[in-house]
């Protein structure tokens, strides 16, 4: 299994992110990390479909998100949303930075 991001710009009525392009094959996790509001849910989003990306492409198995259904992108993609605790270790030391940062995985 594979997901494939192709030159896509993800966001609602403004690009959040820009010329994305990745490829993640079966077995390998990926975290998103940022800030609040840089559009790591809204990417999410995106490879599940459940918004359309502004351009450029998504592809599970070699299959554009938007041709697959709802179940069919279930059967190969697991979502795990995790907001990290008070543990300063988590943040590199830097308080300022708790509540703004978000775990984001998934597992195909």
């Amino acid at each position: 299994m594979h997901l494939q991001i192709k030159q896509a710009n993800i966001g609602y009525n403004k690009t959040l992110i820009s010329n994305a392009n990745t490829n993640l094959n079966l077995g390998e996790v990926c975290l998103l990390i940022g800030n609040n509001g840089v559009g790591k849910t809204t990417l999410i989003k995106s490879i599940l479909h459940q918004i359309p990306v502004l351009s450029g492409e998504i592809f599970i198995n070699d299959k554009n998100v938007k041709n697959l259904s709802v179940k069919e992108i279930a059967e190969n993609i697991a979502v795990v949303f995790f907001k990290v605790g008070h543990s300063s270790e988590l943040y590199g030391g830097r308080p300022d930075l708790f509540g703004k940062i978000y775990l984001l995985s998934f597992l195909f």
